[in-house]
């Protein structure tokens, strides 16, 4: 498994909300402590069944500040898995690879784009 720049830097497990809500935990391998962190990802667009979309997202950092950003997901269908790419401050700051693990999972594995 591996990402669009063949790296490996953490790993975001999704829950899915009934009104498309997207509630994470992520690890980022850049810690050694290897604390968990949490992520909310809102769906802006009107498809909540739907991970195909735009969301707005905030995480705490290790550094206990809140970051704000926007991701897109979309659906790669000829092996069942999704882009995902995050934005903050209109930067690219990750990319990933996304599998639907059942109606309510989705994970990510991610890095950050070179």
């Amino acid at each position: 498994m591996a990402t669009p720049n063949k790296g490996f830097e953490g790993i975001i497990v999704y829950t899915i909300h009934k009104d498309g809500c997207l509630n994470g935990l992520y690890y980022a391998t850049g810690n050694p402590a290897g604390p968990t962190y949490n992520e909310i990802a809102r769906k802006i667009d009107e498809r909540p069944k739907d991970l195909d979309g735009n969301y707005v997202c905030c995480w705490i950092d290790g550094d206990n500040n809140v970051v704000e950003g926007k991701m897109n997901i979309s659906k790669i269908t000829k092996n069942g898995t999704y882009d995902v790419k995050c934005e903050v401050k209109n930067k690219l700051d990750f990319i990933g690879t996304g599998f639907l693990l059942d109606n309510n999972m989705f994970t990510v594995h991610y890095t950050t784009p070179k």
